[in-house]
């Protein structure tokens, strides 16, 4: 393995640990009472994470799937209230 191959080797291994971190805050703010305390702003940069985690290579059908049941649930109750 060269150099560059290895580089970016170990650049895809941080995005992956990255992109694990932020689904594990996303999905706990995802939470319907978290979501609730959230201001505006936040709420927004939090639809924005989850957008660029089910772009993401790096996540699992799993998670992603996790993360759409969590948005729809939060869509049908914010807009149900």
């Amino acid at each position: 393995m060269n150099i560059q191959s290895e580089l970016l080797c170990n650049k895809e291994v941080t995005l992956a640990y990255e992109l694990a971190a932020i689904f594990v805050i996303v999905f706990r703010n995802l939470n319907l009472s978290k979501w609730h305390r959230l201001m505006p702003e936040a709420q927004m940069q939090m639809l924005e994470e989850v957008q660029l985690l089910l772009d993401s290579p790096y996540l699992s059908i799993e998670q992603k799937s996790k993360l759409e049941m969590q948005i729809h649930s939060i869509s049908a109750r914010v807009i149900s209230f």
